[in-house]
């Protein structure tokens, strides 16, 4: 689902962001 480039860090900032940026490694391991 994810790309990689822009559009795999867009998602991965928008999910941290939705989400809560407390764990963002865990968001990025997930995706």
């Amino acid at each position: 689902m994810v790309e990689s480039g822009s559009n795999g860090m867009s998602f991965i900032r928008l999910s941290a962001s939705s989400n809560r940026p407390a764990r963002p490694r865990r968001s990025i391991i997930q995706v």
